[in-house]
């Protein structure tokens, strides 16, 4: 069972249906509304001792925003929209309380988050590719959202899950796992980079702030060695790569927007933008005052008139 959902959520934002006029919402609802049915069905139909215990954890607090949700429709302007929304929180709340009482262990743990890094990894390249070279697989919204559509959606996503990878400098793994989760790690990060959402850059500083408050605990202890070291360094060079990489892709998704720089320059253009106003145009002058004698007369838009 822990395997069986470890596969489904990393499935979860790649499903995408293209000629749909929603590629990406619809298909990923519909799939998370009937995977979270399927898997409670084949939990309850396999007589599973399900860990009832950790469920009054989250139950009230889950039950009170869906009560909510459910209330919020009496006045609202859109049935159909509160429905759906509903009922897509709904099924997450589901899915959370499943996975709540059928992960046991450490290393059952573990692999639901990895499957989530290596998904938002893949979300990553598929939005890099978008960016430098327009691919066009899956419509897009709002360019470079990967499979999600949308780049502030597919950015919050990709920091919730990357964040797992930053953890394997605390934990005893291999060296393999070890690289190819700092490289996961830069890749993910170079996505939200080019994202520009920073709202995703928000959600990433207070991760590593609350990484950096669990250190003097103990409870997260880095394991610094020489190859670590390396590690870090070989992810740090391929983020600095994809940072710094020259796009071919015409950004001019934003209305008004004019095309940004291009180069090694362009990404930390892009954090440090400054609105700039436009130039001011000078002042007209007062007319001239009239010769003595002549009648006086008023500039305007269609000439000089007398009065």
């Amino acid at each position: 069972m822990p395997t069986a959902l470890a596969v489904f959520v990393a499935t979860l934002p790649l499903v995408f249906l293209p000629g749909n006029d929603d590629p990406s919402s619809l298909p990923q609802a519909v799939w998370l509304q009937v995977g979270t049915a399927f898997l409670w069905l084949v939990g309850l139909m396999g007589s599973r001792q399900f860990r009832t215990s950790v469920v009054s954890r989250i139950l009230a607090p889950g039950t009170a925003v869906l009560a909510w949700l459910a209330l919020s429709m009496f006045w609202a302007t859109d049935l159909y929209a509160s429905q759906r929304t509903l009922l897509r929180w709904g099924s997450a709340f589901g899915l959370t309380v499943l996975i709540s009482v059928t992960v046991e262990s450490l290393s059952q743990a573990r692999g639901l988050l990895l499957s989530v890094f290596w998904t938002s990894v893949a979300v990553s390249v598929l939005g890099l590719l978008q960016y430098f070279w327009g691919f066009d697989l899956v419509p897009q919204s709002y360019p470079p959202g990967g499979t999600l559509g949308n780049r502030n959606v597919a950015a919050e996503f990709v920091v919730a899950g990357a964040v797992s990878g930053a953890l394997g400098l605390f934990l005893p793994i291999g060296t393999i796992q070890l690289f190819s989760l700092m490289a996961g790690s830069a890749v993910a990060l170079a996505f939200v980079l080019h994202s520009d959402c920073r709202g995703a850059w928000v959600a990433l500083i207070v991760q590593w702030v609350g990484i950096t408050a669990l250190l003097p605990s103990g409870r997260l202890v880095p394991r610094w060695t020489f190859v670590r070291a390396l590690a870090v360094m070989f992810g740090a060079s391929i983020f600095a790569a994809l940072a710094t990489i020259e796009t071919t892709m015409a950004r001019t998704d934003r209305p008004g927007a004019e095309q940004l720089l291009t180069g090694a320059t362009r990404p930390l253009a892009r954090l440090l933008e400054v609105r700039r106003l436009p130039p001011m145009t000078p002042l007209s002058r007062p007319p001239r005052s009239a010769p003595s004698g002549a009648s006086p007369s008023v500039s305007g838009s269609g000439g000089t008139r007398s009065r």
